[in-house]
């Protein structure tokens, strides 16, 4: 479990930064800082939640396809609560436990 959890948690990292920065519009040339890290903590810990539920039934290459789809539709649900909807999301309450709770 550590290990998927190691896993889950470089994997998402690298994927968050990756989806936030094209979602943002930067294209191949992107900027990363420290508040860039901290969404893209936040965005792998939904996928971190979700696999919490299936804890021990999932394999290495289940938890790779979990971890890419979820963290698509996750920085989409993002964008669209804080965007679209204009709601405050402290804490990342709906954005993170939330979806990772019905995700999972």
């Amino acid at each position: 479990a550590i290990g998927m959890t190691l896993f889950i948690g470089c994997l998402g990292l690298q994927w968050a930064l990756l989806l936030e920065g094209w979602m943002r519009g930067a294209g191949m040339q992107m900027s990363f800082n420290v508040v860039s890290f901290i969404q893209a903590n936040r965005a792998t810990a939904a996928v971190l939640v979700s696999f919490g539920a299936l804890l021990g039934k999932t394999t290495p290459l289940q938890v790779l396809v979990l971890t890419l789809c979820e963290l698509v539709f996750v920085i989409i649900n993002k964008v669209f609560i804080l965007n679209r909807l204009g709601v405050w999301d402290v804490g990342c309450t709906m954005s993170v436990h939330v979806f990772g709770a019905f995700f999972g």
